[in-house]
């Protein structure tokens, strides 16, 4: 019992990390379809009608991809995102790979089992394949849409809510029917992740929810351990002994994380601990005021993706067509050539400063499509400006 509610406090924790380092849409690599893809047409041999050659290729196949994740280098979650030249050529070295194994598959299979292996990998992902960009085009799916997906996805996982379920009533009748298209034929040999269906199958497990943790004020001790934020949050010396002492020891033991060749099991049990300790003693110690305006430092802290929030969605309530045409903006200006370059020649500060100002470019543009009244809830939700140029000017204590 204790070990689950461990878990359950690590998985809160690290979901509402990743929320401070990305709120937009995540495409899913080709590399992460190609594995379960394998191991999927290893157990279908019978559904397919692999014949003794096409099996003994695709085991060859398996043992290659085997031997790649051997020597490949995957960087930690949050190093992932990052457009550094290490991440950026393991991408590329990924896309080859996996594109040179689709041609080998091609030629080792027929087409009608080509076909119907694409039918079985979909039934098996179930909801979760409609993040796949493929799909999205070929469903039509709106922003909108895709971002209540996976706002979806992330309530089954603290809520319980059923993501089949919650994704049926998120397409349209025409894209549930294109949906079933794609499937094909329903088989026996495939256990769905999330069926997309008007109700959950009978006897399915709910996962129990965790609704009195998800709206849990979260703050990087990163951030809170800086004086200018702690004076914006206007925290007691008290506070600020409480906070240190469960946020010290979450980012010593952090540190220690991967410094291991072998995976202790200790280790990440006092990790976990460490992070639920911590969010138990931001629950316990801050007062409303500072819970709330937290919840402001996180939305600014999101810079212009904020604009896509859920709590601002719906609180402003924007349309489909402006959630498209918001979407399409901040696209616009990530791959605009102008858009502002970490490098290395410049001071961390530096690089910070261009990309707030970029950022705030950014926000001013997104804003005029907004009406006054949608603005006045941006306003309301973003508060008093942050002084994060801070963190970089001067160092924690």
């Amino acid at each position: 019992m204790k070990t689950k509610l461990i878990l359950t406090v690590s998985l809160l924790v690290c979901l509402q990390s990743i929320a401070w380092s990305q709120a937009r849409i995540p495409e899913l690599s080709k590399f992460s379809q190609w594995q379960p893809k394998l191991r999927l047409l290893s157990r279908l041999t019978d559904e397919l009608k692999i014949t003794e050659d096409q099996r003994v290729s695709i085991t060859a196949l398996q043992e290659d991809c085997a031997a790649y994740v051997k020597v490949r280098r995957a960087p930690p979650l949050m190093v992932e995102r990052l457009e550094t030249p290490d991440v950026t050529e393991r991408r590329k070295a990924d896309a080859e790979f996996v594109q040179n194994g689709e041609e080998k598959l091609k030629r080792i299979l027929a087409e009608d089992q080509l076909r119907r292996l694409e039918q079985l990998e979909l039934q098996q992902d179930g909801a979760r394949a409609l993040l796949r960009p493929d799909i999205t085009q070929k469903l039509n799916l709106r922003v909108a849409q895709r971002l209540r997906i996976l706002e979806a996805q992330r309530d089954s996982s603290l809520k319980g809510t059923d993501f089949g379920v919650a994704c049926y009533q998120i397409l349209s009748e025409a894209q549930r029917q294109a949906w079933n298209d794609l499937i094909g034929e329903p088989s026996a040999a495939v256990i769905p992740h999330s069926r997309i269906a008007a109700v959950a199958p009978a006897g399915q497990r709910v996962r129990p929810p965790l609704v009195e943790l998800t709206a849990a004020p979260y703050i990087p001790y990163s951030y809170l351990r800086h004086p200018s934020i702690q004076a914006d949050l206007k925290l007691t010396p008290d506070q600020i002994a409480k906070l240190s002492e469960a946020g010290e020891r979450l980012d010593e033991l952090t540190k220690t994380r991967g410094q291991t060749a072998d995976r202790n099991l200790e280790q990440a049990r006092g990790r976990s601990q460490a992070g639920g300790d911590y969010l138990k003693t931001l629950i316990d110690t801050l007062t409303e005021t500072q819970k709330q305006r937290i919840a402001q430092i996180r939305f600014q802290g999101h810079g212009p993706d904020a604009i896509l929030d859920r709590q601002f969605r719906d609180e402003a309530k924007l349309t489909d067509d402006q959630i498209d045409g918001l979407d399409q903006l901040l696209r616009d200006r990530t791959s605009n050539p102008e858009s502002p370059v970490r490098t290395t020649e410049k001071s961390a500060l530096d690089n910070f400063r261009a990309r707030r100002a970029y950022e705030a470019e950014t926000v001013q543009l997104a804003l005029k499509q907004l009406s006054d009244i949608q603005r006045a809830v941006w306003d309301k939700m973003t508060g008093e400006p942050v002084a994060f140029e801070a963190l970089f000017a001067s160092p924690a204590k």
